[in-house]
């Protein structure tokens, strides 16, 4: 049921701080223990207060830099990844990605693999001239094994799609797991489109469904479409349409035509909410406006039925002079046939032979071989075709199926008005 397999991102990322709180009285001890010649208090200095700009530092990258190059002359390595951060970015000195190569090859594991996230990064992005997926791939799988869990993401996608290794879904799930226990909705994404598809492992849709599920709870916007495509369809579950709902409409409102187009899945057949022909119709439309194809194939589709109608539930054949609550009645003037169709307002009923069906007034014409025609749909997959109306000399109904493929029956009928 995976209806958009989104890969993970790939992001350019370069933290420039530790990210050790700090407070003003810290600064001073720490400058103080800087200058006088503490290798650690250097770093802290540069790294923790003069980069970020707290604790009483006013951020000033030419200080940074002076301390963590003292810092690191005197053997600490983690000075280097800081270093390697200011020339990537050119932050108080000119930007050299081949620098910034340099010491991040000398930081090694710093920073939990920070230093070889980014070493990855360049080389992904091409920053020292072209590409080159195989330094990435060896550089993300070091920043994984140091802790990293963003590479272990990177390092799923490579596997994953067999960039610059051999394709191998398992390691690829290997790595996607190490991501998702840090909560990255991608990975978790990406292990439920695993179970979806059967990639690695053996096919789950109750996996499937529980991953997307983590994966949209933490933002992934094409999961929140999968979660609720699989409510819809009770693949992995139960059917479920206000769960579907719920998901759906979190998709709707993170700009997914996905989501737009199943969601208005639920409102033209009423499962779960009550049947609004219009609003599903709006949703279809806004699906297609977002280059969903399924979105613009099913619009096409309906208009071309008659079927498609949005923006006002006024019908624009409806007489004039028909107002709440007078009702329009069509009664067979057939021999031999008993049935009745009363229209009022939106809402109308057939009934034939002591059997009654519940019938939605849809907004926009339907012609057939030219001639005009006011449109129903009803429930138990039947449509309904009042044809001619105005003329009572002439009108008759079509008892349609199939989405008005399937004529099954057609009888004269007299059509008049009546106030109830």
């Amino acid at each position: 049921m995976n209806l958009k397999k989104t890969l993970v991102s790939l992001p350019f990322v370069f933290a420039i701080s530790s990210g050790v709180a700090s407070s003003e009285s810290q600064f001073e001890n720490v400058k103080k223990a800087a200058e006088a010649g503490d290798a650690h208090a250097q770093y802290s200095l540069g790294a923790d207060f003069y980069i970020p700009g707290e604790g009483g530092a006013d951020k000033n990258y030419a200080e940074a830099k002076k301390w963590l190059e003292k810092s690191a002359s005197q053997g600490v390595t983690d000075a280097y990844y800081p270093l390697g951060v200011l020339y990537s970015f050119g932050f108080g000195v000119e930007k050299d990605h081949k620098k910034a190569v340099e010491f991040y090859k000398k930081a090694g594991a710093a920073r939990s693999g920070s230093a070889y996230f980014n070493l990855a990064e360049t080389y992904r992005q091409g920053l020292l001239g072209e590409k080159d997926d195989k330094q990435a791939i060896k550089y993300y799988k070091l920043a994984s094994a140091a802790g990293d869990r963003k590479a272990s993401e990177m390092a799923g996608w490579y596997y994953e799609n067999g960039t610059a290794v051999r394709q191998n879904y398992k390691t690829a799930l290997s790595y996607y797991r190490n991501a998702a226990e840090a909560n990255l909705p991608s990975s978790q994404a990406a292990i439920g489109r695993f179970y979806d598809d059967g990639l690695g492992v053996k096919e789950n849709n109750k996996k499937a469904l529980e991953w997307y599920q983590k994966a949209a709870d933490n933002g992934d916007i094409s999961s929140m479409t999968n979660a609720g495509a699989m409510y819809k369809e009770g693949e992995g579950t139960e059917r479920n349409y206000s769960m579907a709902k719920r998901y759906l409409e979190k998709g709707v409102e993170n700009g997914s035509p996905e989501s737009m187009y199943n969601l208005a899945g639920l409102y033209i057949n009423g499962l779960g909410v009550d049947k609004d022909l219009i609003k599903g119709s709006e949703l279809y439309k806004e699906s297609c406006d977002k280059g969903f194809q399924k979105g613009c194939s099913t619009v096409k589709e309906l208009r071309s039925k008659g079927m498609y109608h949005a923006g006002s539930t006024k019908p624009a054949n409806k007489p004039d002079s028909i107002t709440m609550p007078q009702r329009l009645v069509a009664k067979s003037i057939e021999s031999g046939i008993n049935a009745t169709f009363i229209w009022e307002g939106d809402n109308a009923v057939f009934e034939a032979n002591d059997h009654k069906i519940d019938c939605t007034f849809m907004p926009n014409e339907y012609r057939k071989e030219n001639q005009l025609a006011t449109t129903f749909v009803c429930t138990e997959n039947v449509q309904i075709i009042l044809k001619n109306f105005k003329d009572t000399k002439n009108s008759y109904i079509a008892v349609m199926t199939d989405n008005f493929n399937k004529e099954v029956k057609t009888f004269s009928v007299n059509v008049y008005v009546s106030k109830g």
